[in-house]
């Protein structure tokens, strides 16, 4: 059903909920009243932390730096750009940091 519902292919959807409960923002509880449910408070979860969590051990985007550049201090240019983009990927993570799972409901609340 989540698999259809998100138009996602099943096998990703396992995925997804396995890496979800491996951050243990979910866990699956069997029986009557069971399925896949939060295991902490709205409130306690971040954007960072699904983010995080869906896709472990990865930055939130690839920085590609196997380009193909002529001219002088090449190096030096894509150094800058990866300082720069890390510092983006810096800035991103703290921002969503700060963004909990109820701020978002709190905004349809509002709009």
């Amino acid at each position: 059903m989540i698999s259809e519902q998100l138009n996602i292919p099943v096998s990703t959807t396992v995925k997804v909920i396995r890496n979800l409960n491996n951050a243990n923002l979910t866990m699956a509880k069997e029986g009557a009243e069971g399925g896949i449910l939060l295991a902490k408070p709205l409130s306690e979860v971040t954007l960072l932390d699904v983010f995080l969590a869906v896709e472990p051990g990865k930055a939130l985007f690839k920085v590609h730096t196997d380009v193909t550049l002529q001219g002088q201090d090449v190096d030096d240019v894509k150094q800058k750009v990866v300082h720069h983009l890390e510092g983006a990927e810096i800035a991103m993570q703290n921002y969503l940091k700060d963004i909990r799972l109820t701020d978002l409901f709190d905004e349809e609340k509002k709009g």
